[in-house]
């Protein structure tokens, strides 16, 4: 390291002011980065849903369920995000989707996996009620498994979705568009100032997520409920303390309904606090999703010819040769592997 110096000084010494590009081209570079990696992580979160009702423990069908479950999520786990963009990248035109699918298969490994460990941890209670009182499996996963498991599967969401922002530069060297493909031409191009510029406003992006992620996780759980991050603890300094009822700490309540109740009003849930605002989230959250597929600028038309370029793309991938390593070298590579890991 010590030695690095004088190449650190003459690295610093090219790098000149740092550029960026035009502010319109930015924004649509920035826009389309967000909206990749948001449907990629909300794809992945679909997936991962049935992955970990059949893993877990206490919901799977049987023991054939649950192992096959659990090997499709080490399997999503195991392959890296940058080698499935790169098939992906072969099989579909340059653009968002072979980002997409990547990141959203993946991502299916982490997120599975956090799943079914929060479903193997709620109450068991309103479950075994629900199926006692003749509910349907599907009854009992959604008013007796959902309501337990939300805050828990909507934290890991978010923190995925941080990941996949980041890992978002790697995936542009493999041809998904965005700025990390803008990255990857300028330290091409040894424009060093260009490339450190869009680094640091994918650092800008990154530190945005969080507070955005920090501000739903104390949305969800409550401002003083979330403690654990630096920006848990100054998201909580800023947003209103809730009372046990559910509002905001010094709002007047509500006044009490006196009329006499009728049968339709036990059918009909109330409007409560709590309801509007898990409403208006969930609106906001579909709004946030739709303007995240729209500004991906995905080729839908490749959905429609992928399949007959998938022989030529298998047979390219198959079967695996290490060319000219040995076996001594795989497992020399894969020791180091491991210790840089650790």
């Amino acid at each position: 390291m010590v030695q690095s110096l004088g190449n650190a000084q003459r690295f610093a010494g090219r790098i000149g002011a740092l550029t960026l590009p035009e502010p319109a081209d930015l924004l649509r570079l920035t826009a389309q980065t967000l909206g990749f990696v948001i449907t990629g992580t909300v794809l992945a979160a679909v997936l991962s849903v049935p992955v970990a009702v059949l893993a877990a423990s206490n919901t799977s069908p049987g023991p054939a369920w649950q192992g096959g479950a659990r090997f499709v999520g080490v399997l999503a786990r195991s392959v890296p995000d940058v080698v499935l963009a790169m098939v992906f990248v072969l099989m579909f035109s340059l653009g968002s989707l072979p980002g997409i699918l990547a990141v959203g298969i993946h991502s299916v490994g982490m997120l599975s996996k956090m799943f079914a460990d929060a479903i193997e941890q709620i109450d068991e209670g309103p479950r075994l009620a629900i199926r006692a009182a003749g509910g349907s499996r599907l009854q009992e996963l959604a008013a007796g498994v959902l309501p337990q498991v939300a805050p828990s599967w909507v934290a890991n969401v978010l923190h995925r979705n941080d990941i996949n922002l980041r890992g978002s530069v790697i995936l542009g060297y493999v041809g998904v568009a965005g700025l990390g493909l803008q990255m990857s031409y300028a330290f091409k191009a040894l424009d060093y100032g260009r490339g450190l510029g869009l680094a640091a406003v994918i650092f800008a992006l990154c530190v945005v997520m969080e507070v955005v992620s920090a501000a739903v996780r104390a949305a969800m759980l409550g401002a003083g409920a979330v403690r654990t991050q630096p920006m848990d603890r100054l998201v909580r300094r800023l947003l209103p303390r809730r009372a046990p009822g559910g509002s905001a700490g010094g709002a007047i309540p509500s006044t009490p309904d006196t009329r006499p109740a009728t049968p339709d009003d036990a059918l009909r849930r109330p409007w409560t606090p709590a309801r509007v605002r898990t409403a208006v989230a969930l609106a906001v959250a579909a709004l946030v999703l739709v303007g995240a597929v729209l500004v991906s600028d995905i080729t839908w038309s490749d959905l429609g010819t992928f399949w007959a370029r998938i022989p030529a793309v298998a047979a390219e991938l198959w079967p695996p040769d290490a060319g000219a390593y040995g076996w001594p070298v795989l497992v020399g590579a894969m020791g180091q592997t491991v210790v840089v890991a650790l």
